[in-house]
């Protein structure tokens, strides 16, 4: 089920994010290998997210850029909630 990420912020259950998301800037464009040193996957792997839209990304002559907001959108929406949490939150 959709959490209310919006209720999530009000009621301070929002999860934060690790410091090396935080200061990403928003604007700030990444390569798939780049992203793949963050977040402990392999490049292709993040190369297949991308092609299937887990994760926002751009592509220019078949080579993809993600930006910092992308990528920081995805990590959130990872962040494993506990029952407590996804039940008082699922609509």
């Amino acid at each position: 089920m959709p959490f209310d990420y919006l209720l999530e912020k009000e009621l301070g259950l929002a999860p934060k994010l690790e410091p090396k998301f935080a200061n990403i800037d928003d604007d700030e464009m990444l390569t798939p290998n780049e992203v793949a040193v963050l977040i402990g996957l392999s490049s292709i792997s993040v190369r297949r997210m991308c092609r299937e839209g887990k994760i926002d990304s751009y592509q220019y002559n078949r080579k993809y850029a993600i930006s910092g907001r992308s990528l920081k959108e995805f990590v959130f929406r990872s962040v494993k909630r506990t029952k407590s949490v996804r039940e008082a939150l699922s609509s």
